[in-house]
């Protein structure tokens, strides 16, 4: 819908083609990498003082501690 892009579109198909794969590839990364953080959790019982360290919930899981799937 945007004018812009259809614009740019019209100018170099090509080349509108290459940056939108190259867009969508970023977002997934992106997607991947947030997926990735809301599976961390800190260590201890969530009050103040804790370690900081970071733990990740799936190595709670015996088949991703040894390395399966």
């Amino acid at each position: 819908n945007e004018t812009r892009f259809r614009m740019v579109e019209r100018m170099d198909p090509d080349r509108f083609k290459q940056f939108s794969m190259q867009t969508q590839r970023y977002a997934e990364q992106r997607i991947a990498i947030y997926q990735h953080m809301a599976s961390l959790r800190l260590a201890g019982n969530g009050s103040t003082g804790g370690s900081g360290s970071i733990e990740n919930k799936s190595a709670d899981k015996p088949e991703m501690a040894k390395g399966g799937a």
